[in-house]
């Protein structure tokens, strides 16, 4: 059994449940020797930041914001065992949603990518927060019906009241390294308000999105 485990600032760690690595304090001496006890190397989940070791000797290499926005990481990754194997779906904040394979042995693979940023009117740095909250959904498990819903802020939703978009994305058939949308909010100029930090939640062929406006969205499927 393994453990995919990640922080803030979105890099993945794929952990092994009966070894977990018993890490102690002097193990921080060298970082390469600590990291070689997870099933596979450490990877930048949210966004690539070009050449920067996500397993540093010194951490506060990574206290920079890649690109010059941070890329940080606030919600769940979704997975879905699809017939072609696990994959994994994340998407943080100023970012796109990236879509990871994990192989059984815990090899995480970088697969594809959506169109879509998170809160695209910033930008400033540091950029808008939270990213993107997903969730997946599919027809009594048939092949062929998965679909994923995400929703992102266009604005600043820490300090700010924005208004969210909500995307139904196909997890089975990318396109040129390209997470299609099947559906978009913004096309049918649907605004809601922004609830940080609450997935879509699907259930008998509707999708429920809280928004901050004290109510909830029902979209019929």
């Amino acid at each position: 059994m393994l453990y995919l485990a990640a922080g803030k600032d979105g890099i993945g760690y794929v952990v092994k449940a009966a070894n977990m690595g018993n890490t102690k304090p002097a193990d921080f001496a060298n970082m390469k020797a600590n990291c070689a006890k997870l099933a596979s190397p450490p990877v930048w989940l949210t966004a690539s930041p070009g050449p920067v070791d996500p397993c540093p000797q010194d951490m506060t290499t990574l206290n920079f914001m890649p690109w010059g926005k941070t890329r940080h990481m606030h919600s769940t990754p979704v997975q879905y065992f699809s017939p072609a194997g696990l994959k994994l779906f994340v998407w943080g904040e100023n970012s796109q949603l990236h879509e990871w394979a994990m192989s059984p042995a815990g090899k995480l693979t970088y697969v594809a990518q959506s169109n879509e940023f998170a809160s695209t009117n910033i930008a400033n740095s540091p950029g808008g927060m939270p990213g993107g909250f997903c969730t997946l959904s599919s027809n009594d498990n048939q092949p062929g019906t998965a679909l994923l819903w995400c929703t992102i802020p266009y604005g600043d939703a820490n300090t700010t009241v924005t208004n969210g978009r909500l995307l139904c994305y196909d997890p089975d058939n990318v396109v040129n390294g390209v997470i299609p949308v099947l559906w978009d909010s913004q096309q049918w100029a649907l605004t809601f308000t922004f609830n940080k930090f609450l997935p879509p939640i699907v259930d008998g062929g509707q999708v429920y999105v809280a928004n901050y406006s004290g109510g909830v969205d029902v979209y019929a499927q």
